[in-house]
């Protein structure tokens, strides 16, 4: 695991003043119309119970006149998405104002400062302070990649708030020893950036911002609240996960549903689960993928277009709900691994999971007596409330209740999985021959008020065709049949509890990625990242929308449950058509999808594909690094390319010769698959962190570190294999180096001011290469000001397949038909900081058999930063 490096900052006069420059059409910053500032944050004593004035940075909900989102009972919720066709400032500044003040409300619930710094039992995420401030630094950056501000707000923030979790596994748990900011210095920043961003809304030309679309630098503003919205929902579930003693319901939060009976009691003496009939739908044309003109904010994942013919097939009425997921736990569902995948049961295993995660057990566990942890409190579980599960769990599910029904009815049992997004879509009447009307709400309702809202006008009289918990109108789930069903026949489809879905995100034909957000979707092409459809309670903007194509890992626990379709066609429950199979690039790494000439199985998931591909590349990646061919000793034109990983680590070591005393660099390797060269880098640092995405890689190098050996097998010509048995260096030192799984897009948020950083087998590899570079410099910068070292190494064998061409570093035509180096797009990703101080080539051979050998010619850039 990487153990981070403590972080040192300093919030004093580069804070204290706004450092920022607002030069569009000559117009200089202004404060907003209400701009004064509100009183200073109260001691943290006061942070027990309800929040004083000062707790917020913007809009106050018990401020006099209209408040945007505060309902008649003093509760704040979500206003309708932003329709930016005729768009005005004043609704821009609103729907900025209730995205901001969702943040608050939610926040205003944690109980101390310690809440905000305590750190996700899983481990798996960032302690709360930095969602605290995450929002607001994504705001400042976009509108900075936008070119409508043309400075920080606070450049060592913007750094350390940029970057949030999105990790590889989930046993992947380091130890964060990060020094994080206080709440008090973290609350100055947020009262800053509210009104830098009032400003900038409020000096925009008219006409700029009157039909807001994705070739305006405007469109930083919707993409900034969409993207504040999206974590006031993730940020819900890690509160959720809190202990109770560190929450309490704030007063402008909605409270959750109450069920009538104590869903603790005897199992004995309750009902059975309520029915849950399947409901045919007939199959169609499926077309995925939103309108380019649609006056709205999207991902840039939502856009492009696919066509798909689904078979009809019947799926539940409703999602599966606490009553019936309680059968399946009372039947030792999570002590059967016949019932779970492989990836599903080490998971299982590794967390110790008996039960759902917001489920709480009261007496002994065979008693099988839980309430329900909602965001605030703790209720008698809902029966008929969906069940919140992450997608092993929910397969799980969906393969007991296969067996269930063989059980009882033999080779007439119905087979079930979960729903596919292009089931979603015909659910919801969203088949390719709906019509268009000229009104966008009638097309995507999270346009419009919903008519779940509208009850609290019309004094909580019945919910209209097609309401939806959504918006946050309740603070948690709801029974599934309290809202009517859709047109279709299914309730839920909109609100309520994601669903997630057996498809894995993938572009549509047509994906160009938002010069504004390069990483947003692209390091979710890689067969890891399942759709999650519909939308929960907790869902607004954006989230709920028709177009909208969300996506988790399958570990990942949000707002989330699921819904079971019963193919017509047995075989279908296995092999199937989802929105992934077939997709056209971009991906990463090896292709990760479905394809339909191998029949679309559903076992044939990403996550099992990539395991195979690396299986079978396996003995050539080590071989690169450790093994030596005796026909390779003998042949001069293949020996100069062999041990290219150490050759590409010498570099870095004498960049470093003369800079620091032997023995004491830190340095961090960036796609250091075996460990070759971060081997070899040991010899002459003090510590290599040593970063891979491939964990079939990152376990090889782990087990070298700790065994000293490792038997190699590699072809040698036919069905053949020769086995060669390789010891590490003597000289290593395999103590200096943590080897950690992680994404070369989203590094630790503490590798900060390191000596060096080595990127090599990386750079064109990746989507986006520019997000990758950015974080070697900055005020958050991974290698360390006056005289840190960047080498990259790279071939620059650009693929569209794997890079939009778009990111391209290089190897693309200008405009003038001249060929532009990607030395020059190193220069650039890097920025100004850097200088380039040494350049050579650097020959690879990389061996597939004993005799055959693959060849690059790659190029090793030093860069240095002042």
């Amino acid at each position: 695991m990487c153990t981070l490096l403590p972080v040192q900052f300093s919030t004093g006069a580069a804070a204290a003043q706004d450092p920022y420059r607002h030069d569009r059409d000559g117009e200089g910053p202004r404060e907003a119309d209400r701009g004064v500032d509100p009183p200073p944050l109260a001691e943290p004593g006061d942070l027990f119970g309800p929040r004083s004035d000062g707790w917020w940075t913007g809009r106050r909900p018990s401020e006099e006149g209209e408040v945007p989102g505060r309902r008649e009972d003093g509760k704040i919720s979500s206003l309708p998405q932003l329709v930016l066709r005729d768009c005005t400032k004043q609704s821009l500044q609103a729907y900025f104002d209730n995205s901001w003040m969702l943040t608050e409300s939610l926040f205003a619930g944690l109980q101390g400062e310690e809440a905000f710094l305590l750190r996700p039992l899983h481990g798996l995420r960032h302690p709360l302070i930095f969602y605290y401030g995450h929002a607001a630094a994504l705001y400042v950056n976009k509108l900075r990649a936008a070119g409508i501000l043309q400075a920080p707000v606070n450049a060592y923030f913007e750094a350390l708030l940029e970057t949030g979790v999105d990790e590889m596994a989930w046993d992947d748990v380091g130890n964060d020893n990060m020094e994080w900011p206080t709440l008090q210095e973290v609350h100055a920043y947020r009262q800053q950036v509210y009104r830098v961003v009032s400003s900038v809304i409020q000096a925009a030309p008219e006409d700029e911002v009157s039909n807001i679309g994705a070739d305006s630098p405007y469109w930083a503003l919707p993409m900034a609240m969409e993207h504040e919205r999206i974590h006031v929902e993730t940020s819900s579930v890690l509160i959720r996960e809190l202990p109770l003693e560190h929450v309490s319901r704030p007063a402008t939060w909605p409270a959750p549903h109450v069920p009538d009976s104590d869903g603790s009691s005897d199992r004995s003496q309750t009902p059975p689960p309520m029915e849950n009939p399947l409901v045919r739908v007939e199959g169609g044309v499926v077309r995925l993928g939103k309108p380019k003109d649609f006056p709205s904010f999207g991902w840039d994942n939502e856009y492009g277009s696919r066509e798909f013919s689904v078979p009809s097939f019947e799926a539940a009425k409703h999602m599966v709900t606490n009553g019936e997921f309680l059968e399946f736990v009372a039947d030792a569902g999570y002590a059967r691994q016949e019932l779970w995948s492989d990836v599903g049961w080490r998971w299982k295993m590794f967390r110790n999971v008996k039960k759902p995660q917001f489920w709480v057990s009261e007496g002994p566990s065979g008693f099988h007596q839980y309430r329900l942890r909602t965001l605030f409190d703790e209720v008698p579980l809902p029966r008929d409330s969906p069940v919140l599960v992450n997608f092993h769990e929910a397969k799980a599910f969906a393969t007991w209740k296969t067996l269930k029904e063989e059980e009882s009815f033999g080779e007439g049992g119905r087979a079930y999985r979960l729903t596919t997004e292009l089931e979603q879509k015909l659910m919801r009447g969203c088949n390719a021959e709906r019509s268009s009307p000229d009104i966008p709400e009638l097309i995507d309702p999270v346009l419009s008020l919903s008519d779940a809202q509208d009850l609290h006008r019309r004094g909580g009289d019945g919910a209209g065709h097609g309401a939806a918990n959504t918006n946050l109108t309740v603070g948690s789930e709801t029974p599934v049949d309290a809202f009517p069903p859709n047109e279709m026949g299914f309730c839920d489809t909109r609100g309520n509890a994601w669903e997630w879905c057996e498809d894995h995100l993938s572009a549509l034909e047509g994906f160009s990625i938002s010069p504004l957000y390069e990483d947003f979707s692209t390091p979710c092409f890689d067969g890891e990242h399942h759709i999650i459809a519909g939308g929960s309670f907790a869902s607004t903007g954006n989230e709920a929308s028709v177009f909208a194509r969300y996506h988790f890992r399958p570990h990942f626990h949000q707002h989330a449950g699921f819904r079971l379709v019963a193919p017509e066609r047995k075989e279908e429950a296995t092999r199937f058509v989802t929105s992934c199979t077939d997709a056209p690039s971009p991906f990463v790494g090896s292709y990760p999808f479905r394809t339909a000439d191998k029949g679309a199985s559903a076992s044939s998931s990403g996550w099992a594909k990539r395991e195979a591909q690396a299986e079978r590349s396996f003995a050539s990646n080590v071989a690169m690094h450790f093994a030596v061919p005796e026909v390779a000793r003998q042949d001069p034109t293949v020996a100069e390319g062999l041990q290219y990983p150490q050759r590409c680590a010498k570099i870095v070591l004498r960049a470093l010769d003369g800079v620091l005393p032997a023995g004491e660099a830190h340095v961090v390797e960036v796609g250091c698959g075996a460990g070759g060269a971060s081997f070899e880098l040991s010899k002459g640092v003090g510590r290599v962190v040593a970063l891979e995405a491939n964990k079939s890689l990152i376990d090889t190098a782990s087990k070298m570190a700790t065994e000293s050996r490792l038997t190699v097998a590699y072809p040698s010509g036919g069905a053949r294999s020769v086995a060669r048995e390789v010891s590490l260096d003597g000289e290593a030192n395999p103590d200096r180096i943590t080897f950690k799984q992680c994404d070369p897009m989203c590094l630790p948020a503490g590798l900060a001011g390191l000596d060096a950083a080595l990127i090599h087998s990386t750079i064109d590899a990746i989507p986006s290469p520019n997000g990758l570079l950015g974080r070697m410099g900055g005020a958050r910068g991974i290698v360390r000001e006056n005289g840190g070292v960047v080498v990259v190494v790279s071939a620059y064998e650009w693929n569209e397949d794997v890079t939009p061409e778009r990111a391209w570093l290089g190897g693309y035509l200008d405009e003038d038909g001249n060929e532009v180096p990607s030395i020059q797009g190193l220069s650039r990703g890097l920025g100004d900081d850097f200088k380039l101080v040494h350049v050579e080539r650097v020959p690879c051979m990389r061996p597939l058999t004993d005799r055959t050998f693959e060849y690059a010619s790659a190029e090793a850039t030093v860069w240095r930063r002042d």
